[in-house]
């Protein structure tokens, strides 16, 4: 017995397209569009790949090790997010500033 199984995004919600970070599997979300982009804030519609670095609000849904991680979490009911969002990697790699030190 075969079993056919297929995988369909939502075509009503937007696709944004992230970059990965230079040196890295995180991919970058640029500041200000987090709440756009992930839903930060919105509660359970909020996607369970945001993550917060030094460098800002980052995806991890194309880390494979961290998105295991998280969704490992969500299966578990260890976080408040419910969300898989539905954005696409793109060929680009980011190269981000250094964090501002605050004195």
């Amino acid at each position: 017995m075969s079993l056919n199984l297929s995988i369909v995004g939502d075509l009503q919600e937007k696709v944004f397209g992230v970059g990965r970070i230079e040196d890295s599997n995180s991919c970058f979300i640029p500041p200000g569009k987090e709440k756009e982009i992930c839903g930060l804030g919105k509660g359970e519609d909020c996607c369970i790949f945001l993550t917060l670095s030094p460098e800002g609000f980052q995806c991890e849904k194309f880390n494979s090790y961290l998105a295991m991680q998280l969704l490992y979490r969500l299966d578990k009911g260890e976080i408040n997010a419910k969300r898989i969002g539905n954005c696409k990697l793109i060929p680009k790699t980011v190269r981000i500033p250094s964090p501002r030190v605050r004195r």
